[in-house]
């Protein structure tokens, strides 16, 4: 699965000579940026908002809408609750523009059905609308379901975890040539998969103890099945436990964390297997996925997210709005001698993390 071969335009509503900065920027961006130019077509230009409109409209599904300067309710009395189709459009607000207006951070979920995002910064945003018209009608983004679902799951896992040195011993199961282990059976799963149902990536939420999966049952049937009498042994939880999140059992400073949140009852969960089939790496399928299990936290009502990644990945997390957790840092990584970094990510306001890194309710 290739990216779309320029087929994208991205129009952009420029009313006053002073905001020709912004245009400049997103024609720069268009010019630099991998995904850019392997997508866009062209960065066109009209000065007003209902011109904008009619333009992006001649092809919604191809189409990204930027205003400059205009207000998010300018726009929806401009559409008069008529369907966006797939039209994305970003909207700038004039400065200044108090913060509850601004979204704190774009997503490419597609799992969420907003289109319109309202922010300061265009190009972050634009890079989230580009990816949901490159992957909405090439993939499916769902959960996982059927004991098919599980099986590619699992071996894909096993497959990119094995070839980067991340299964210790007494957890690779090499005759089955799957990946799991306790972690799934609180987990919900996400996966990426093609047209052909084919599984290529993938991605879950680790809930806490005592919040099993309606999927347990399934995953023990398979096992049962399997001649790999491994896999049961993995799957089992651990006599002892710290906290329910694996990868992040190697900073020493974590359980302090998770008191905090057992004591105030705050709702959390683990990000972790995030993975992509090495075939299909550097279109930013990884960030479609990661956005869209961010979705369905908030469905679920999660208040804060957890993961633990090779530092060289903080900057792909950062876009998708989590943070570095000071003094989380470790030089051992899923069994492997990795710099690592602890990250987190809100997803309420309910909550703060204050200057010493603690958590507290407001």
């Amino acid at each position: 699965m290739s990216a779309s071969s320029r087929e994208i335009d991205i129009t952009v509503v420029c009313p006053q000579p002073g905001m020709l900065n912004v245009l400049n920027r997103i024609k720069k961006w268009h010019l630099d940026d991998p995904l850019s130019k392997s997508n866009v077509r062209c960065v066109g230009k009209v000065r007003d908002l209902a011109e904008g409109m009619l333009a992006a409209r001649g092809s919604p599904e191809t189409s990204i809408l930027v205003s400059i300067g205009y207000r998010e309710s300018e726009v929806h009395r401009l559409l008069k609750d008529e369907a966006l189709g797939g039209l994305e459009i970003v909207v700038r607000p004039p400065r200044p523009s108090q913060g509850r207006e601004l979204d704190d951070f774009p997503s490419a979920s597609l799992l969420s059905p907003s289109r319109i995002v309202n922010v300061q910064d265009t190009l972050p945003a634009l890079r989230k609308s580009l990816l949901r018209l490159v992957f909405k009608n090439k993939i499916c983004i769902r959960e996982l379901n059927t004991e098919d679902d599980f099986r590619q799951y699992f071996a894909l896992r096993y497959r990119v975890w094995k070839k980067m040195g991340y299964l210790p011993l007494e957890q690779d199961c090499a005759e089955s040539q799957w990946e799991l282990n306790f972690t799934d059976r609180t987990a919900h799963s996400l996966g990426a998969f093609t047209r052909e149902n084919v599984l290529i990536g993938c991605a879950r939420l680790v809930l806490p103890l005592g919040q099993d999966s309606h999927h347990v049952h399934l995953i023990e049937r398979m096992l049962a099945a399997a001649p790999d009498r491994k896999l049961a042994e993995v799957f089992r939880y651990p006599e002892q436990l710290l906290h329910p999140y694996d990868l992040l059992a190697c900073f020493d400073g974590f359980k302090e964390y998770f008191k905090r949140l057992i004591r105030r009852r705050i709702r959390s969960a683990e990000i972790s297997r995030v993975i992509v089939a090495p075939e299909y790496r550097a279109e930013g399928l990884g960030e479609v996925i990661v956005d869209s299990l961010l979705s369905l936290a908030r469905l679920r009502q999660l208040q804060v997210l957890f993961l633990a990644c090779h530092s060289r990945l903080k900057g792909f997390y950062e876009r998708c709005g989590f943070y570095v957790l000071p003094g989380l840092e470790c030089d051992h990584f899923a069994g492997v001698n990795a710099p690592a970094i602890a990250m987190a990510k809100k997803l309420t306001d309910e909550i703060t993390l204050s200057e010493d890194t603690r958590w507290r309710l407001p």
